[in-house]
């Protein structure tokens, strides 16, 4: 009778160390898969602000030169009533900052404008002061994560 209790309890002990060690080996693996989704992580976190650097510095260039809406408001002359037109677009800087032409012999030429430097003196302070408020926003942003 001691041989079958001792049986049953060697049984019992038995199965519960396969059962933690099963536990365990489970956790591993898991510790594991969760580091690697980590450093996956990590890599796209750095992918994802290169991409914003990127966008920072081109963006505001490109605003400058691309185009604005401009909304006009106009009176209609039989009700009297204000329309606001939103459907006009102009360009910011609406001159013509290069010119291609043609000499005498045929070859291409390209001139640029004598005003061409208001591109590059809004464009370069538009975008430092983008590029100084996001730097601004990640300290603060990091200020408060740590608090």
């Amino acid at each position: 009778m001691k041989s079958i209790w001792y049986l049953s309890h060697l049984f019992t002990n038995y199965k519960s160390a396969n059962i933690l060690q099963v536990f365990h080996i489970s956790s591993q693996h898991d510790s594991i898969v969760a580091s690697d989704i980590s450093d996956l992580a990590r890599v796209e976190s750095a992918s994802m602000k290169t991409i914003s650097i990127l966008g920072l510095v081109f963006l505001p260039g490109t605003v400058v030169s691309v185009s604005v809406l401009v909304t006009s408001s106009t009176r209609c002359s039989v009700c009297m009533r204000m329309f606001v037109c939103s459907n006009v677009t102009q360009s910011l800087f609406g001159m013509n900052f290069f010119s291609f032409s043609r000499d005498d012999q045929g070859s291409l030429l390209w001139t640029t404008a004598p005003n061409f430097w208001w591109y590059w003196a809004v464009t370069i302070p538009v975008t430092l002061v983008t590029i100084f408020l996001w730097i601004g926003w990640q300290r603060i942003s990091i200020k408060t994560r740590v608090s």
